[in-house]
């Protein structure tokens, strides 16, 4: 901003001559440092009002997105999600322009990790009530007490566990990996 307050410092006693001041009083010495002296108070205050205004915008969202960091990876470390709280995990929306736009979108990432943690929550409690409930043990490994019996299309293989069907190619496959 500094350069551009020089820049403009610098023009303006040309663009003066343009809109009709005295070439003499526009190009004298004085008032090339008086424009120059603007031009450097404009691109200061410019640098403030930004530092001051946006500065302190990014900062609030750097810091809220800072507890959302210090959250996750607290849970994700201890594999505790129920402390998660999702409403203590968004930013302020506080305005409509990009800044409130970066932290809408953030507030939707954040929303959407907590419906995958749930959704992964939840399929996890079933995982565990289903196999709390069955003997996946006798399902996953089928022992074999014969061969196959063939019938027209189709072959059944004897086994322990409840009768597993399959089709003629897989019967012959099975029968030629045992020989």
């Amino acid at each position: 901003m500094l350069g551009f307050g020089l820049l403009i410092g610098l023009m303006f006693p040309f663009v003066a001559v343009l809109l009709g001041v005295a070439r003499d009083i526009a190009l004298r010495p004085s008032f090339f440092i008086a424009t120059l002296i603007a031009g450097l108070v404009v691109a200061e205050d410019n640098h403030l009002l930004a530092r001051d205004v946006v500065g302190a915008r990014l900062q609030s969202l750097v810091g809220g997105m800072q507890h959302v960091e210090a959250s996750l990876v607290d849970a994700s470390s201890s594999s505790e999600w129920a402390g998660y709280d999702l409403a203590a995990c968004t930013v302020a929306v506080d305005s409509t322009d990009e800044l409130g736009d970066v932290a809408a979108s953030f507030n939707r990432l954040v929303a959407g990790l907590s419906t995958s943690h749930w959704v992964s929550d939840g399929v996890k409690s079933l995982s565990q009530v289903l196999a709390a409930h069955l003997e996946l043990g006798a399902l996953a490994e089928p022992r074999s007490t014969g061969g196959c019996k063939r019938t027209p299309g189709r072959c059944d293989l004897a086994t322990t566990s409840p009768r597993v069907s399959m089709t003629r190619t897989s019967c012959r496959a099975r029968a030629w990996s045992r020989s």
